[in-house]
């Protein structure tokens, strides 16, 4: 794929624009020149995380080469006469398989909240507020039997200690997150008042 900046039509005369008046930079330009440096430092096995927003879609486009056995060579000539190129090829694809396995990262957390939703597998939806956008959180009790045993009811409000657990890759995206259920946490006591 070769790509170069096309600039609009205008009418030939003194003010037609040529290609020295031409902008040095667009959007265009930032955005393949920014594709062409990923493209080249994942062939090249180097650190990627200032492009982290950008790797869930070349890893998309990685892994549709890969299934069909295609090879993308791209090309950006820049405006101001640069020129970017980039091939990546089955090492930057196996780089990029690489980066996406993931690994996990374990804390504990308290959870406190009214019960908004139950299952007898073993799950409960713990919402930490009563406004409509407050965080919600999906808890799994390993032990169903667990669970049962509380009789919560919903809308009743609890206090869980949880094993949060995110899998991240080597970018550093969280690709899943786990919340299980390891214990009931302390509830937080009142303060004491005295009667005078």
């Amino acid at each position: 794929m070769h790509a170069r900046p096309v600039y609009p039509s205008v009418s030939l005369g003194p003010a037609a624009l040529n290609a020295q008046d031409a902008p040095a930079t667009s959007a265009a330009s930032t955005g393949l020149s920014t594709l062409t440096e990923l493209l080249a430092a994942l062939e090249s096995e180097v650190d990627i995380r200032e492009w982290a927003r950008l790797f869930d879609a070349v890893e998309a486009l990685s892994r549709a080469l890969g299934k069909y056995g295609l090879d993308l060579g791209v090309t950006w000539y820049g405006a101001d006469g640069s020129m970017r190129r980039a091939r990546p090829t089955e090492r930057g694809r196996g780089y990029v398989e690489r980066l996406r396995e993931t690994r996990n990262r374990d804390q504990e957390i308290t959870i406190s909240g009214r019960i908004t939703e139950l299952r007898e597998s073993g799950w409960v939806k713990v919402k930490t507020g009563t406004a409509k956008n407050s965080p919600a959180y999906d808890v799994r009790f390993e032990e169903p039997d667990d669970l049962l045993r509380m009789r919560p009811g919903l809308g009743d409000n609890v206090h869980f200690r949880v094993r949060f657990r995110q899998g991240l890759d080597a970018v550093g995206i969280a690709r899943s997150t786990e919340y299980t259920y390891l214990g009931p946490a302390a509830e937080q006591t009142s303060l004491p008042l005295e009667l005078r």
